[in-house]
């Protein structure tokens, strides 16, 4: 009988995730039976504008920017 020490297991046997966890936990959306049209806007911005944006996407776990700027019309939503 042989025995192998934790670092001898492969990887897919690790208790470490695959997929490394996100800082912030990343909106969920419910799936519903029919789609929502999503439309389109288009935004121009200074270049220091979009670097922020950029930076707030990757510091935060989102998707994308438009998730960035839906969360950010929410919350006004929300504050009106």
């Amino acid at each position: 009988m042989v025995l192998l020490s934790s670092r001898h297991v492969p990887a897919i046997f690790s208790s470490q995730p695959i997929v490394p966890m996100l800082k912030f936990p990343m909106t969920i959306f419910a799936k519903t039976p029919t789609m929502v049209h999503m439309a389109t806007m288009n935004v121009s911005l200074p270049e220091e504008l979009k670097k922020f944006v950029e930076a707030q996407v990757d510091e935060h776990g989102y998707i994308s920017s438009s998730e960035f700027v839906r969360e950010l019309i929410r919350r006004e939503q929300d504050r009106t």
